[in-house]
């Protein structure tokens, strides 16, 4: 028997984004105002930091002055020392006097090591939005720790470099902010962590993603991480051809959020990373949303759909892309093969859309359904609905389509063949008229779900 009238369960705070040249800086910076506009909140500035190594100690002075002094000016390119644009020259206090260029910072050399760097941090934080300090590792060796006074993306991807003093160079990373989803509703509160990720002195690495998703999980934590604006086409990445991301649109709700590339891809992508879907589910309350017979039992229940799972069939498991995290009421888990990964619930429908006799499509809310031991053996309970989101029996353009007089954007598309479940899996983007989305229009009218499917109606959405 029918439980539940199958509403799409709305938010009333849904709003969404189109992100152009999406660098670090403005995706970050953009995707934190967006969510606090719906109701996340802002716990944590991050800052960035990055740390190089002298492991053969730096020049220094022998002490012995020598007149007359001579004028020097700033060394050639990267000098002794560059942090970003800043050039760091050394000059030997004893016979060099700096000359009046103001083309790089002038560190006085000491007679010991130690002395040099101790200079060289003084005028790193006397000049520059950094604080730095210094660690001796051995008699020779040290570490120079940089760490950005303001929090943010904007001292992210600093690049560090030397004229030979350096074991390499060094790329900032880790500046950003930490948000923390909506606690009303009674829906499990996570954070989420949006960071540039770090390089590890790797300035040619583009295969991974370097805007950084840190999700915190009932405790536990996972990283995701997608290409910015102009990774896809240098280094692995460019090699691969696999296109820069011009734009992408983020849809974002007190309870979850997505990413996804724009124009729309609706295909996935194995080396590709440009979207991911988050969200803690609305668990149905008995007597008010459901007959009071019906009981959903309120838990921590918060899953991510890992790229690039998104814009395939809702039932996330594809062993090729990045696994999808979820937690029910205990650890962190991750999919493994066919466990019981996070998949919404679908009309069955096997090949054929599933449609009324006026040849309207059928749609209703999206049921969210995922184990809590993370096994093969376990099996899934239907967890609760995903705020503002649609399953479509029938496959809707990647325009999108008018529900409930609110505009929804096409995030995957399940099944029409070998007997699978014909789903298009859908989330509002705002209200017509109020979104910053070019009108979606009414390119696929849908009817409600009707009163009763009767027993056996449903059916996993990839199967």
């Amino acid at each position: 028997m029918l439980i539940d009238s199958l509403d799409i369960k709305f938010s009333g705070n849904v709003r969404n984004k189109r992100i152009g040249g999406p660098n670090q800086i403005k995706f970050i910076n953009e995707w934190k105002t967006l969510l606090q506009s719906v109701g996340w909140t802002k716990t944590a500035g991050l800052h960035a930091s990055v740390s190089v190594t002298f492991p053969l100690g730096t020049p220094v002075t022998d002490g012995i002055e020598v007149l007359p002094k001579t004028v020097i000016g700033c060394s050639a390119p990267p000098g002794f020392i560059t942090i970003g644009a800043v050039q760091y020259t050394l000059f030997d206090p004893y016979k060099q006097v700096p000359g009046t260029s103001l083309a790089c910072v002038f560190v006085a050399m000491d007679t010991t090591y130690g002395g040099t760097l101790d200079n060289l941090v003084a005028a790193i934080n006397d000049v520059s939005g950094w604080f730095a300090t210094v660690t001796q590792n051995t008699s020779v060796n040290f570490t120079l720790d940089l760490v950005a006074v303001p929090d943010g993306p904007e001292f992210n991807e600093i690049l560090v470099t030397s004229a030979g003093f350096l074991s390499g160079s060094a790329v900032s990373s880790g500046g950003g902010y930490t948000m923390r989803s909506s606690s009303a509703d009674f829906t499990a509160v996570y954070d989420c962590s949006m960071t540039s990720a770090d390089r590890e002195g790797a300035g040619d690495n583009y295969l991974a993603g370097i805007l950084k998703f840190d999700f915190s999980l009932n405790g536990d934590h996972v990283v995701y991480q997608l290409l910015n604006d102009d990774q896809g086409t240098k280094g692995f990445m460019g090699a691969l051809g696999v296109g820069a991301v011009s734009e992408y649109i983020v849809i974002a709700n007190p309870h979850g959020f997505s990413v996804v590339d724009a124009p729309r891809d609706a295909t996935t992508h194995q080396f590709r990373a440009i979207s991911l879907f988050c969200m803690a589910p609305y668990f149905p309350v008995a007597g008010v949303d459901v007959p009071d017979s019906e009981v959903f039992v309120p838990t921590y229940a918060v899953f991510i759909v890992g790229p690039n799972n998104i814009g395939d069939a809702p039932c996330w498991n594809n062993p090729n892309m990045a696994p999808s995290s979820w937690t029910l009421g205990d650890g962190l888990f991750q999919t493994d093969g066919f466990n019981p990964m996070p998949r919404v619930l679908a009309y069955r429908s096997p090949t054929l859309p599933l449609q009324t006799i006026y040849s309207v499509p059928i749609y209703g809310c999206a049921y969210v359904q995922f184990g809590n031991l993370g096994e093969e053996t376990d099996h899934a309970f239907v967890v609760g609905k995903l705020w503002d989101c649609a399953v479509v029996s029938d496959f809707i353009g990647l325009d999108g389509c008018v529900l409930d007089a609110k505009q929804f954007l096409v995030l995957g598309y399940g099944g029409g063949t070998d007997g699978q479940t014909v789903t298009t899996f859908l989330m509002a983007c705002g209200l017509p008229g109020r979104s910053s989305l070019p009108p979606i229009g009414q390119s696929s009218r849908c009817a409600s779900a009707p009163g009763n499917p009767g027993e056996g109606a449903f059916g996993n959405s990839g199967h």
